[in-house]
């Protein structure tokens, strides 16, 4: 199974030329300061729920998407608040970086 994309090398180099050049020096802009607290209380409440739905699945946590014998319908915890705790989560991480 391919796991990697050509795009990933360019996202990953965008940043490192950002830093070492001012190639993108263009596309710099300030934001207030309280722009960056939100993003981190937004990036913490995502750490807590993805922590939180791995542990409310306990033993029915896998990396694969197949059935297993002892699997069960998660109901309870944070499942029975949010339907896709581990989705919701990782839409959170990626919010702030586009407030």
């Amino acid at each position: 199974m391919r796991c990697w994309h050509p795009s990933g090398g360019v996202t990953i180099l965008i940043p490192i030329v950002h830093m070492f050049t001012r190639w993108l020096s263009f596309a710099d802009y300030d934001l207030p300061a309280w722009a960056g607290w939100i993003g981190i209380a937004i990036f913490a409440i995502a750490l807590w729920l993805l922590w939180r739905s791995h542990a409310d699945l306990g033993q029915n946590w896998r990396m694969t998407t197949e059935l297993r014998e002892k699997h069960t319908l998660m109901t309870g915890g944070i499942f029975q608040h949010i339907r896709h705790p581990m989705y919701s989560a990782h839409w959170l991480w990626e919010s702030p970086r586009y407030c």
